[in-house]
C-alpha cells in the first residue's frame, strides 16, 4: 500500500480538487495523510465537511495524536498541525505519521495537482520491475495547457539544475518508457519506505524552498538512482507563462538558500569556484530583470556576507526578509 501525503496551507479548494482526482484512481491501494499546515483560513472546516459529505472514511487528528487502527484502501487522515511549519517540516511531520501504518511506499503530492487514474499503478509497476530505481516522479504537465510539460525531473550539473522537457510539448519526448534523472521537484515524488529509515526526508534548515534541491544532492551523493516514469502523468496548476518572481527580497532568499546548500555539499575549493561563477550569473540575471546597480550591489554584498555566517533560514528570518526592502535587510 502507498501512503499519499498532501500538504495544505490555506488552499482547500485546490486540495479538494486534488482529492477528487485521487479518489478516482482505478488501480493501486493507498491511504491519504492530508496535512493542514496551520492554515489561517477555514481550510480544516471545508476539508472535513467535504470528506463527510462525500462519505469518505476519514479520521481527524491533532498534532502528536495517532490512531490504533489498520488503515484500509482510500482511508484518509486529516492531520491538523498547530502552525505553519513550512514545506519541509510539514511533510516530515506527515511522513512520521504515515510510517506508523506500515506503507510499502510513500508519495508526496502538491495540493494543486490533479492526477490520471492510473498514475499510481504506473509508478508501483515500474519500481517493482526496476528495483534499482529508488525515487520516481511522474511526468508533470501544466494543468491549464495539458499538452505542455512542466517538467520530467532533471539533472544536476555542478550545483546547477536543468529540467527535462520544461515547457516543451508532450509529443516532443524522445524516450519511450522513462528518463533517468538526478533532480526531482517536491511537486510529486514516490519512493519505498526504507529509503529514509534513519533520517528525515527533507532538511529543515530552509523554511521555504530548496528542500528538493538538497534532497537531490543527497541522493546523488548516496548513488541513489531516480527516474521520471513517462506513463505516469499528473497536472500541476501553474501557468505556462507565469511571470518570474521579481521581488528582490524573495530572490535573495532563494539564492541565500542555494549558496548555503551548495556550500554544505561541495568541497571548499569546488564551492569557491562555483560561488564566483554564480555571482556573475546572478548579476546578469538581476540586470535583465531591471534592477538598479545600487540594488544589485546591495544584494551581492548581503548574499556574500550571510551565506558565510548562516547555515539555514528560519521562519523568523524568512518573514523578516520578505517584509523589508533589500537595502534594509541585515
Amino acid at each position: 500500500m502507498t501512503g499519499i501525503i498532501i500538504l495544505n496551507w490555506n488552499g482547500w479548494e485546490d486540495t479538494i480538487a486534488c482529492l477528487k482526482s485521487l479518489y478516482q484512481i482505478e488501480k493501486g491501494d493507498f491511504f491519504i495523510v492530508l496535512v493542514d499546515n496551520g492554515s489561517i483560513n477555514d481550510s480544516v472546516d471545508h476539508l472535513s465537511a467535504w470528506l463527510k459529505d462525500e462519505d469518505k472514511k476519514h479520521y481527524i487528528l491533532g498534532q502528536g495524536e495517532t490512531l490504533d487502527v489498520n488503515l484500509q484502501n482510500k482511508d484518509c487522515i486529516l492531520y491538523c498541525l498547530k502552525e505553519n511549519y513550512g514545506f519541509a517540516k510539514g511533510n516530515n511531520y506527515a511522513i512520521d505519521l504515515a510510517r506508523k501504518y506500515s506503507p510499502d511506499y510513500l508519495l508526496l503530492l502538491n495540493n494543486d495537482t490533479e492526477v490520471e487514474a492510473d498514475f499510481l499503478w504506473q509508478l508501483e509497476t515500474f519500481i517493482q520491475a526496476n528495483e534499482e530505481y529508488k525515487v520516481l516522479t511522474p511526468m508533470i504537465r501544466y494543468f491549464y495547457d495539458k499538452n505542455k510539460i512542466w517538467n520530467c525531473g532533471g539533472k544536476l550539473i555542478f550545483g546547477l539544475r536543468k529540467y527535462y522537457y520544461g515547457d516543451d510539448l508532450a509529443s516532443s519526448i524522445k524516450e519511450e518508457n522513462f528518463i533517468p534523472i538526478s533532480l526531482i521537484t517536491g511537486c510529486a515524488f514516490f519512493f519505498p519506505i526504507d529509503l529514509i529509515e534513519n533520517e528525515k526526508l527533507f532538511t529543515e534548515k530552509y523554511f521555504f524552498g530548496e528542500e528538493d534541491f538538497d534532497f537531490s544532492l543527497r541522493m546523488q551523493e548516496r548513488g541513489v538512482k531516480m527516474a521520471c516514469v513517462l506513463s505516469s502523468q499528473i497536472y500541476h496548476k501553474v501557468g505556462a507563462s507565469t511571470a518570474k518572481v521579481n521581488n528582490l527580497s524573495k530572490i535573495y532568499i532563494h539564492y541565500l538558500d542555494r549558496y548555503m546548500d551548495v556550500k554544505a555539499h561541495f568541497s571548499p575549493l569546488k564551492f569557491y569556484i562555483w560561488k564566483n561563477i554564480y555571482y556573475v550569473y546572478i548579476i546578469l540575471l538581476l540586470i535583465r530583470r531591471g534592477f538598479s546597480i545600487k540594488k544589485i550591489a546591495c544584494f551581492i554584498k548581503l548574499l556574500s556576507k550571510n551565506h558565510k555566517i548562516m547555515d539555514g533560514v528560519s521562519q523568523e528570518y524568512f518573514s523578516y526578509v520578505i517584509s523589508h526592502n533589500i537595502e534594509d535587510i541585515e
